[in-house]
């Protein structure tokens, strides 16, 4: 078996998402397993007992996402990752490619009369976001 990571460093996704993109990747052909979510210390963990564990997430910060494939051949590796990484742009710009900003500020700009605002960001920044909204 291969295993091969991509970290996506500074990328912030929701982890409700990622669980879906994970399931869909884990069932397209030739692949063993596979994981995108970001690299909490406890995510690691996971990737640890999932045998996907490599030094790249090792050094991954936890506001970093991580794709992880295991798959019998090289081929098959490279074509879930790049099925992944499409899957994360068309989520990033949505299905008919609108912009989806990612501070609130740029949210605001596009939307002043804004009366709700859905936070999705890692837990230490959860309340200084709340606040500015």
């Amino acid at each position: 078996m291969i295993v091969r990571t991509v970290i996506k460093k500074n990328e912030f996704w929701n982890s409700v998402l990622l669980m879906r993109i994970s399931e869909e990747a884990s069932e397209l052909d030739g692949i063993d397993e596979a994981a995108v979510l970001m690299a909490t210390k406890l995510n690691k963990q996971v990737l640890e007992r999932a045998g996907l564990l490599t030094e790249e997430i090792l050094e991954a910060g936890s506001n970093d996402v991580v794709i992880a494939v295991k798959a019998r051949t090289s081929d098959d590796v490279q074509n879930a990752i790049g099925k992944i990484e499409n899957m994360l742009r068309t989520e990033q710009k949505g299905e008919a490619g609108e912009y989806f900003p990612k501070t609130f500020s740029a949210a605001h700009a596009m939307m002043p009369d804004a009366n709700l605002v859905v936070i999705s960001v890692p837990g230490a920044f959860a309340k200084r976001e709340a606040l500015r909204a």
